[in-house]
């Protein structure tokens, strides 16, 4: 039925790209999230002698994570711009 407006879904090519635009897409955000993990970790984490974080401890990465994302999408934004000029 498609066929009779100029399609019949993606080709074997096209679904193969979006794959790896979406494979590209999640080892990126795995390494932000690894990235993300690691600054916010050693910054907030003194000591493992208790097995829950303390109420500053928590604090502390809450806003960590927060100010983190919050460079990364201003990156994207100014990145996003370079690209498009």
């Amino acid at each position: 039925r498609l066929k009779m407006f100029g399609g019949g879904g993606p080709s074997e090519a096209q679904k193969q790209q979006a794959l790896s635009a979406v494979r590209v897409e999640m080892q990126a955000t795995m390494d932000m999230f690894n990235r993300l993990t690691d600054v916010c970790f050693k910054k907030c984490v003194s000591k493992y002698s208790d097995s829950d974080l303390g109420v500053g401890e928590a604090t502390c990465i809450d806003r960590c994570v927060g100010k983190y994302l919050d460079g990364q999408t201003k990156m994207s934004l100014i990145l996003g711009g370079a690209a498009a000029q």
